[in-house]
């Protein structure tokens, strides 16, 4: 507003906000149609649910759970607090956005890639179970690699590429919501 007039950005905002309702949309016909757009936790709704709501049903209740962790003022000091939020951060960009495709999801592995750092000392049979899931449905399923039969079929018909990041998410969601990171091996800076 320092350099245009406070007119000027409410109107900047409007038409904003005009674009990513008609966005939405589309990509809800794109989904229908069965194209890789919208590979999301909405997109995998949509799928398998046939769910034709509004997509503010799954984003605000995500936007809300996502900056509550804030709320722990006492937990920041902790770098594995702050690394388990990155990683929160990481994976919500894709995981709740109607615009995801395959060469997002990136992102969201580097969100994984954290998750399974944090965890200290032996892995257990859970963490590696859904590494390696996300490690084939996320990053090989479009890949030569994997098979093309179950990619078209199940992977891309039920955007089920979401899906592990999506329980990285959960997990991260219930540690940074009651863990305390005092007792993490990290130290606080």
């Amino acid at each position: 507003m320092l350099f245009s007039s406070p007119k000027f950005i409410i109107q900047s905002y409007q038409d904003w906000y005009i674009s990513l309702v008609a966005k939405d949309v589309r990509n809800t016909d794109v989904i229908m149609s069965g194209a890789m757009q919208d590979i999301s936790v909405i997109g995998m709704m949509h799928r398998i649910m046939g769910w034709s709501v509004s997509n503010l049903y799954v984003v605000v209740p995500a936007a809300l759970l996502i900056v509550s962790p804030l709320l722990r003022t006492k937990q920041y000091r902790f770098i594995p607090f702050r690394l388990s939020y990155l990683a929160i951060v990481l994976l919500s960009v894709v995981l709740f956005s109607t615009a995801s495709e395959s060469s997002t999801y990136i992102i969201a592995m580097a969100g994984v890639g954290i998750w399974y750092v944090l965890r200290e000392g032996k892995k257990s049979k859970t963490v590696l179970v859904l590494l390696v899931l996300a490690l084939i449905l996320t990053s090989l399923s479009p890949t030569d690699l994997f098979p093309q039969y179950i990619n078209v079929h199940y992977v891309r018909a039920y955007s089920l590429k979401a899906l592990p990041p999506f329980l990285v998410w959960i997990w991260l969601m219930k540690e940074v919501f009651i863990k305390d990171f005092a007792f993490t091996k990290m130290q606080p800076v």
